[in-house]
């Protein structure tokens, strides 16, 4: 799938980035995903995924041809401050996609699709490694969901998300990651809504300081909207690196084994974080 203007420009702006964040010693072994950033502190991470699939789960769950290969890109950039008990912050999607099992007018297009204010604290004293992240997904278009001449590039509706997160240390070198929440679609179009509510565990080897492997596995079920039963599901292998203090590089692939009307294919993703 070739590389559109407007994510070349996007990509290149978070290398530059990248680049120019200066090298304070840090370890990123403190900043989890449920630990807050400090006062005054701020992050920027980015998350690039490539899905491609030439296969799909029907609705007995058999994997099945689909005939032709459809690819999709997720970019994200997220940016995230520090505060005193709360740390807001917002994301922005650019999504791509190009879908060879279309039949209609042109199968390929791009756009930043939408915006996600949030916020995530941490409820309980008792429970530092404990926090709650909430924000909805506002849609920058209203027609993502494509028609008989554009394939699907997104949902057309805001989407209400909320993960909670917690980890735990399980060693010198090693620490489990759990993630729960709930995903809540307001379908417009149908007068509905649809929940999802997607599980998540990543088990993380730290054998130095620059280097972390971490073995992911997910599952999310969808409860309202979708006809019940249908479900995908993740497993991985990825690793991360610190090149300088304040950057840490990351890639991830994934498959998909498991599944009811959900996709059949793989993922690869690199991600940047920066903390100044």
């Amino acid at each position: 799938m070739p590389t559109p203007p407007v994510q070349r420009t996007f990509l290149a702006g978070l290398v530059t980035l990248m680049l120019a964040a200066p090298g304070a010693a840090r370890d990123f072994r403190s900043y989890t995903p449920s630990s807050l950033l400090a006062p005054g502190e701020w992050e920027i991470q980015t998350f690039h995924n490539v899905y491609t699939q030439t296969a799909f789960f029907d609705d007995n769950g058999k994997r099945t041809d689909s005939g032709a290969r459809a690819t999709y890109y997720t970019g994200l950039l997220a940016v995230t401050m520090g505060r005193s008990g709360w740390n807001p912050g917002v994301d922005l999607v650019l999504r791509s996609v190009d879908d060879g099992a279309f039949a209609g007018g042109n199968a390929s297009r791009t756009a930043l699709s939408a915006v996600e204010p949030r916020v995530e604290l941490t409820p309980f004293r008792r429970y530092p490694r404990l926090s709650v992240e909430t924000g909805v997904r506002i849609p920058l278009g209203s027609d993502l969901e494509g028609d008989a001449s554009r394939p699907f590039l997104d949902w057309d509706d805001p989407i209400w998300n909320t993960h909670i997160f917690f980890d735990q240390e399980l060693g010198e070198q090693l620490f489990a990651y759990f993630e729960g929440g709930t995903q809540l679609r307001w379908d417009r179009g149908a007068s509905d809504v649809q929940l999802t509510t997607p599980l998540k565990a990543i088990l993380n080897l730290i054998p130095t300081e620059r280097w972390t492997l971490y073995l992911p596995l997910e599952v999310a079920p969808d409860w309202i909207g979708d006809p019940r039963g249908n479900y995908y599901s993740q497993v991985g292998l990825g690793a991360k690196y610190r090149p300088v203090p304040a950057v840490e590089l990351e890639t991830l692939g994934t498959v998909f084994p498991f599944g009811r009307n959900a996709g059949a294919g793989a993922t690869l993703n690199l991600g940047i974080r920066i903390i100044p």
